[in-house]
């Protein structure tokens, strides 16, 4: 994989590697993978000759929170976490003597708050 990359440019960080095998089954699959690292110039010239990459129950790529079975628990549950605290820090700004107005509130909940909880959903 590594050596795919290098005549295109490309350079492959192994410490963002991330593995998981999706499965329907309740037994999780624990197969590793050893991948070759080439030397080259860059920061992966200091890396190993191999890294073992060990697979994960949660994978994040691109914002998204896989799980191995592809429930979308895991992701719900991180981005409705997110969404809380974003409420929580905008409720701080909703003081009813010197606060925003009762507009600008509503604003800044579709804003912040709904944007952050939607995140993804029309993946699923």
């Amino acid at each position: 994989l590594f050596g795919l990359g290098t005549p295109c440019a490309i350079q492959f960080d192994s410490a963002k590697t991330e593995l998981i095998h999706f499965t329907t089954g309740r037994q999780a699959i624990s197969a590793v993978l050893t991948l070759q690292v080439l030397p080259g110039p860059g920061p992966l010239h200091t890396l190993p000759d191999q890294t073992t990459v060990t697979p994960k129950k949660v994978v994040k790529w691109l914002g998204f929170h896989f799980d191995n079975a592809l429930s979308f628990k895991e992701h719900v549950a991180i981005r409705s976490s997110q969404a809380r605290s974003a409420f929580y820090r905008m409720c701080r700004l909703a003081n009813s003597e010197r606060g925003h107005s009762p507009y600008a509130i509503r604003q800044l909940y579709m804003a912040c708050v709904t944007s952050v909880a939607d995140y993804g959903c029309q993946v699923y």
